[in-house]
């Protein structure tokens, strides 16, 4: 355990927590946000373009289009250089179907970073794939594998079990707000020379049952985009969970997720050696960045939750003003009881706008 006055520092530690941004190809906001951020923001992050990802592939591949499109991203990585920022890379698909460990993948990610480090010095690799980090490894020992958020690592004794793979680790998203276990993590990578970070505002639900369908699907939207018949034949984008969460009586489900309001980032920046902010598809980039880089926002608190389901109108409004200034202290020990407790549904009612 960290001793006390350890404790007490991070409660009074304000140092910008470096920040990772997600790279959007074709969004202006991008550079100039990372043109006012920098210092702070130290690395994009993204997927290569055209692969598999459990946010779904952007860049499909094919033709010249898709030429064309590998030429303005590598364009960007040069100029995203020449701010001085660095690049982590995620191949962090839940399921690379047949290809999982095949040849043709492995080679596929050696040639990839071998071009991208021409343009962008590769700062870290994240996956959650053992082959992919094993592959890695053998690859290039000095490169720096972290764990995805998508393994859901929340403990000593799993970070223990794959610590000969990786070098940091991005705490599952359901660990965020669990102050006892992170201070166990981050004694232990502290311990094994281990990088410890985290993602503040995922906002998918707590344990959410469809995770690992929906990242299934979303790792596989490229097949299934690239097999469609036409415009008559959409591909449903749909989060099954957003039937769920289009109920009043489960609103209150969102304020039991796994995100940090940008104020709370206080009580845990001490913790972590940087924060990636979910921008990599959110419409609201550059007010995710400022609000989690400022530590202060005024407005609609969904407004900077990266979300599945940021298409439609099913999260409510939460006025991120008038949270109870007990919020953070009563939610980050509350061993989400929610079945015995009713502080979240008495909470929406007062930041509901």
């Amino acid at each position: 355990m960290l001793g006390l006055i350890d404790k007490v520092l991070s409660l009074f530690d304000n140092r910008k927590l470096a920040c990772e941004v997600g790279y959007q190809h074709g969004n202006p906001a991008l550079k100039s946000v990372l043109r006012q951020y920098a210092g702070q923001v130290t690395d994009v992050y993204f997927t290569l373009p055209g692969d598999p990802t459990y946010y779904g592939a952007w860049g499909m591949k094919g033709g010249m289009e898709w030429k064309e499109l590998y030429a303005s991203f590598i364009r960007d990585l040069d100029e995203i250089r020449g701010m001085g920022i660095s690049a982590v890379v995620c191949v962090d698909a839940s399921c690379y179907g047949a290809n999982f460990a095949s040849e043709q993948l492995m080679k596929h990610l050696a040639e990839m970073l071998r071009s991208i480090s021409e343009h962008i010095r590769i700062r870290a690799v994240t996956t959650s794939s053992f082959p992919v980090a094993e592959c890695l490894r053998h690859m290039n020992s000095s490169l720096k594998i972290r764990a995805s958020e998508g393994m859901h690592l929340m403990s000593v004794r799993q970070l223990d079990v794959t610590q000969h793979l990786f070098n940091g680790y991005y705490i599952g998203n359901e660990g965020v707000r669990d102050l006892d276990e992170i201070e166990r993590m981050r004694k232990w990578c502290d311990d094994n020379s281990k990088s410890l970070h985290i993602v503040p505002n995922n906002s998918c639900l707590y344990r959410c049952p469809y995770y690992i369908y929906h990242s299934n699907v979303q790792s596989h939207l490229q097949d299934v985009v690239l097999s469609q018949n036409g415009p008559d034949n959409p591909v449903d984008r749909t989060a099954p969970c957003e039937q769920l969460l289009a109920k009043p009586e489960n609103k209150a489900k969102i304020l039991q997720g796994m995100w940090l309001r940008p104020e709370d980032m206080r009580h845990v920046s001490y913790y972590f050696d940087s924060m990636r902010l979910g921008t990599r598809t959110n419409k609201n980039l550059p007010d995710i960045v400022k609000a989690y880089c400022e530590g202060r926002w005024d407005g609609n608190l969904c407004d900077i939750l990266e979300t599945m389901h940021d298409h439609s109108a099913m999260f409510p409004s939460l006025r991120n003003d008038r949270f109870p200034k007990d919020w953070f202290k009563k939610t980050s020990r509350c061993g989400h009881r929610c079945e015995s407790c009713h502080y979240c549904e008495d909470v929406l009612k007062q930041v509901s706008g």
